[in-house]
Order: structure tokens, then C-alpha cells, then sequence
């Protein structure tokens, strides 16, 4: 037999073993949830055993007889006096503000400050009619940028 051949054999056997196995439990599976399902809604029930606990719960019960029993029943209260009058309690007072709110600045960060000095030093280009858009070529990316700050501030002479 060829070496091929006798691999084939293998192979095939294999697949059988796995397949069919896996195959095989979840086929046992799906057989205990059926029977499962089957118990759990058939209307037929072992009568013998119903009859059985039917029996034990019976024999379970107390009986009382009615001259055991003694009853003792409260009267009825109809007039009911408060003994603390409820007392009405001012409402809170809002507290005054220590600063109005208006007398301090806001603080802007730094970067938004940037920003605005950035624009003023641009519209100052255009005024003097300094090209500030894409005026410089970047050697790492061989593209076109726009002065930054420093460089507008050179040339711009401030």
C-alpha cells in the first residue's frame, strides 16, 4: 500500500471519528431536551402519586374545634387627639452672593489666547502685504505651509 493511500485511510477515519462523534452528542443532546420538553407539557401524570400526596396532605391537616378558640375584639376609637401640634417651619432664607458676578474675568487658556494673537499677526501680514499662506515648503514632506508665529513676527519686524 502506498504511503498516500494509507493517509487517505487515516484521514477518512479521522474525519468519521470527529464528525460522527460531534454529530452523535448533539444528537444525544437534542434527545434530553425533547424528552425534557415531552415531561415538562404532557397532561399525563402518574395518578398513583398524585393520589399519594393528596392522602399525606390530608392527614396533615389540624382541625380546630370553635370552643377552643377565644376572640378577644378591640373597640373602636373615634375620637383621636393629637398630642403635639405640628408647628410651621419657616422656609430657608437664600444666602447672598460675597461677589457679584460680574466683577471678575473669565480666564481664556493659553491656547485660544494663541489663536487670537496668531489672527492679529496675519490680518498685520495681509496689511502689509506679506504672503503668510503657504509661504514656506516643508523639507520633511516637500509641501507647502503657513508661517508660524515666530516667522510672522520676523518678518512683520515686531
Amino acid at each position: 500500500m502506498e504511503f498516500t493511500t494509507v493517509m487517505q485511510i487515516i484521514d477518512a477515519t479521522l474525519y468519521f471519528l470527529i464528525y460522527g462523534g460531534s454529530c452523535f452528542i448533539i444528537l444525544a443532546i437534542l434527545l434530553d431536551i425533547q424528552t425534557a420538553w415531552i415531561n415538562h407539557t404532557s397532561d399525563n401524570i402518574n395518578v398513583t402519586e398524585t393520589s399519594k400526596i393528596q392522602e399525606i396532605a390530608s392527614t396533615h391537616k389540624i382541625e380546630i374545634e370553635a370552643s377552643q378558640v377565644e376572640v378577644e375584639i378591640a373597640p373602636i376609637v373615634e375620637d383621636v387627639e393629637i398630642v403635639a401640634p405640628i408647628r410651621k417651619v419657616a422656609a430657608p432664607t437664600p444666602t447672598q452672593l460675597l461677589v457679584a458676578k460680574d466683577s471678575f474675568a473669565i480666564s481664556k487658556s493659553s491656547k485660544s489666547a494663541s489663536k487670537v494673537r496668531i489672527e492679529d499677526l496675519r490680518q498685520r501680514c495681509e496689511n502689509s502685504q506679506i504672503q503668510w499662506r503657504y509661504a514656506r515648503i516643508n523639507p520633511a514632506t516637500n509641501r507647502k505651509r503657513h508661517l508660524t508665529e515666530d516667522e510672522m513676527v520676523a518678518e512683520l519686524g515686531i
